[in-house]
């Protein structure tokens, strides 16, 4: 068993000051309250690349997750759920839990999310409002950076003005239609419940 994390970064490019005045202040408010919310969900995919997976993520923080990771070539998902320093795992029968080194991961992972507030170093340009899938946004962006595809990308993030939440953090071409390269959405529904598996046994180590 390996479990390996979504980036869910947010200083995805080192860059200089930028036009329009640096707002990364609003991103690292919007984020932290984010991090103060009850509970919410995040949805990663990369649409540049049709048979990426998608990884799903619930928290409860600061101590619970659940993740289900979706791939085009396995046909259950594998799903995990973590609470403080244990680890749990189902791929394709019943939960089992998780041999200590495995569930650290998860605990990393949380004490990342949680164990501090969010510090933002890159600048954000303001972009001022902006219109992403149908709706209007306060929206911020890093400076575009070439990439080794020969693209100029750049990572923008899109914060609820009415919530004062991020709703999307995307990174994609700066020019042109192309398909988002990352694509993280944010959702905040009142029914998350992540609950731990009772009695589940402990998973036999492999290696």
């Amino acid at each position: 068993m390996r479990i390996v994390f979504a980036g869910l970064a947010l200083a995805a490019f080192a860059a200089p000051a930028l036009a329009g005045g640096d707002c990364a202040k609003d991103v690292e408010a919007a984020f932290n309250k984010q991090r103060q919310s009850k509970a919410y969900r995040v949805v990663v995919t990369m649409p540049a690349q049709p048979d990426a997976p998608e990884d799903m993520f619930e928290y409860q923080p600061p101590l619970l997750m659940y993740r289900k990771l979706l791939t085009k070539t396995v046909p259950m998902p594998v799903e995990t759920i973590g609470f403080g320093n244990r680890a749990w795992s189902r791929e394709e029968g019943g939960w089992m839990e998780m041999q200590p080194q495995f569930a650290n991961m998860t605990r990393a992972h949380l004490q990342e999310m949680f164990g501090q507030p969010v510090a933002i170093t890159t600048p954000y340009a303001c972009l001022g409002k902006a219109t992403f899938e149908g709706k209007e946004y306060a929206a911020f962006r890093t400076a575009p950076e070439r990439i080794e595809t020969g693209e100029t990308v750049a990572r923008t993030i899109y914060v609820d003005p009415e919530t004062g939440l991020p709703a999307y953090n995307v990174v994609g071409a700066v020019e042109g239609d192309k398909p988002l390269i990352i694509r993280e959405a944010y959702d905040y529904p009142d029914d998350i419940k992540i609950e731990v598996p009772d009695g589940a046994p402990v998973m036999q180590d492999r290696h």
